[in-house]
């Protein structure tokens, strides 16, 4: 009996919720040795710019050079974000899954990760839900939400 190998994006942060999302779904068995599985995170350089790395609020720096400080709040973002993926990527790896591989996306989560499950034919996005403040929920809206209505594959949101 063969198999059908499905692609399936899991979409990260670096959140507590994003390493939720990982151990949730190899715990609930959802995914086949199989698959090819695509871990994602995306690097909003718009959101950093004003928030600073991860929605932290940016430092303000006395730097005359403005846009050196921004390219290398970008690479650390960069940094920061291929590491937390390399770290998921081992973790699936050892748990058998050796068609896990890394995407670090750039620009709207929301945004990048539709245009990636588009252009890679994704069957299925998984994401956490983070539980932002209403603050920022309002200004920046939810990720999951956003793909719920605008993704043209499945979705399936952890809580």
């Amino acid at each position: 009996m063969s198999t059908v190998n499905r692609k399936i994006l899991i979409a990260l942060d670096e959140t507590k919720a994003g390493q939720h999302v990982l151990d949730w779904v190899h715990s609930h068995h959802l995914l086949n040795v199989e698959d090819e599985i695509y871990l994602a995170t995306a690097v909003d350089e718009d959101v950093s710019s004003v928030e600073g790395p991860g929605w932290q609020s940016a430092p303000m720096s006395g730097s005359a050079n403005i846009s050196e400080d921004y390219g290398i709040d970008i690479r650390i973002l960069e940094r920061r974000g291929q590491q937390n993926l390399m770290k998921g990527i081992e973790k699936f790896r050892d748990l058998g899954y050796k068609n896990t591989k890394a995407a670090l996306l750039k620009g709207d989560p929301e945004k990048a990760i539709i245009k990636y499950a588009k252009d890679h034919s994704i069957d299925l996005v998984i994401c956490g839900r983070n539980h932002k403040g209403l603050f920022k929920r309002v200004i920046a809206g939810s990720v999951s939400e956003y793909l719920v209505h605008h993704l043209d594959c499945s979705l399936l949101i952890v809580k």
